[in-house]
């Protein structure tokens, strides 16, 4: 699995699913901040490798025409796996948060009266614990998240998704070393990409929020080179 490869064919898939169709940017960016399920559907379909950028009809797809409502129900789909794999994250940060907007000034006798009065440094210690296990964690779901989203694409069963052994399986036959270094990668273009943007100034805000759904079309596409570079079990 050569990076170079995968980003330049990630990047044509993604050029010639944009320019060929002018309508889809405008499109995927309506759907992405106002109907966010039916665009995660035509990710979904990414994953799948079947979307037809040399369609006139954006709504059609190398398979044949799709409903807006299958589309929909799998990025239904899509969203609830999203959250639940950013659930335990929520979990740790939710009781903080809460306690930290309902309570007192400082934050730490705050977060401290709302954990049975505990005192400060063991509430330090809690925090760190907590902040390590964020850390670790999101780590977790950055890599193993496309592989689970990969996996629910193509066997169309949510359970895909989080049967760990068989996404740490697939990534063993790809290879550790070359699946972390092409996540790693991938995410550097993303955060590389919308930082350079941010730096404009004005505009900068406005460029990111046009970028974001091309960026994304990037990461399904790139994400499912990976997936596929191997047979599934």
């Amino acid at each position: 699995m050569q990076i170079i490869t995968l980003i330049t064919d990630a990047g044509v898939y993604t050029k010639e699913l944009f320019l060929e169709k002018k309508t889809r940017l405008p499109l995927f960016i309506i759907l992405l901040y106002f109907i966010y399920p039916l665009f995660l559907g035509y990710i979904v379909e990414i994953y799948r490798g079947k979307i037809s950028w040399q369609s006139d009809n954006p709504f059609a797809f190398a398979t044949g025409a799709k409903t807006l409502g299958r589309l929909f129900y799998d990025g239904i789909r899509a969203f609830i796996i999203q959250i639940l794999y950013a659930t335990p994250i929520a979990l740790v940060l939710g009781p903080i948060v809460v306690t930290i907007i309902f309570g007192e000034s400082d934050p730490i006798d705050t977060v401290g009266s709302g954990i049975f009065g505990l005192p400060d440094g063991a509430i330090i210690f809690i925090g760190v614990l907590a902040g390590l296990f964020i850390f670790l964690y999101t780590i977790l779901i950055a890599f193993s998240l496309p592989i689970g989203l990969a996996r629910f694409a193509h066997t169309g069963k949510m359970l895909d998704a989080f049967r760990f052994l068989s996404i740490f399986r697939h990534i063993t036959r790809i290879g550790w070393i070359s699946y972390l270094l092409s996540i790693g990668i991938l995410l550097l273009i993303i955060g590389g990409t919308e930082y350079l943007l941010m730096q404009i100034p004005q505009i900068g805000w406005i460029l990111v929020i046009i970028a974001t759904p091309i960026l994304v079309v990037f990461a399904a596409r790139y994400s499912a080179l990976i997936y596929e570079s191997v047979p599934e079990e």
